[in-house]
């Protein structure tokens, strides 16, 4: 699962950019919709059985800050695993990911329901 969002990584991206390369990529996710909330565009992806949510999330400029999956709990376990043995941990529920010579920092929020994972650009 943690290849798949590694391959999912377009922080730095523009949308279309997005878009054209989730079209084409072999990936669990089919775009659902684009969005407009009070600070950002998203664009939204989900899999087929609705339990995995991918978020880019776009700014004014029309480039991807950040982007988060959304996850039903019955992935928790895995998840954390994937982490665990693919990343450098760096505190409870986070860890570092460097990819294409950059540094992204991911963490997990619980939810009620779910958990996210969410990846930013870590900012030197």
């Amino acid at each position: 699962m943690v290849q798949q969002a590694n391959s999912l990584n377009f922080i730095g991206y523009n949308s279309k950019e997005i878009k054209e390369k989730m079209r084409y990529m072999d990936s669990d996710f089919y775009f659902n919709k684009e969005f407009q909330t009070a600070k950002a565009k998203v664009l939204k992806y989900t899999d087929i059985i609705e339990t995995k949510t991918l978020l880019y999330i776009i700014d004014k400029k029309d480039y991807c800050k950040y982007f988060m999956i959304m996850y039903d709990y019955a992935y928790y376990n895995n998840i954390i695993n994937d982490l665990n043995n693919n990343y450098t941990s760096t505190g409870k529920d986070a860890w570092l990911e460097e990819n294409n010579g950059g540094k992204y920092t991911k963490y997990i929020k619980k939810e009620e329901w779910y958990f996210t994972v969410v990846t930013k650009k870590v900012e030197n």
